[in-house]
């Protein structure tokens, strides 16, 4: 749909989903941004540590089975 020129400049891979809209009078072409491209590229704001994420795990898996 759009050369590779324009899309290695924009940083814009094979198989990304894009936006295309005129404004202006120019075509604009943005990258569609998923929850897994902002899971590698955007900052983290929190830490879990595993001991964390092990006991939340078995708290909801507790209250899945009804054991306490």
């Amino acid at each position: 749909m759009y050369s590779k020129t324009i899309a290695e400049a924009l940083g814009i891979e094979g198989g990304t989903k894009v936006k295309l809209y005129v404004e202006e009078g120019k075509i604009v072409i943005e990258p569609i941004k998923d929850a897994l491209w902002f899971a590698f590229h955007d900052p983290k704001v929190g830490r879990v540590t595993f001991k964390e994420l092990e006991e939340e795990s078995e708290r909801e898996q507790e209250k899945l089975s009804g054991t306490p």
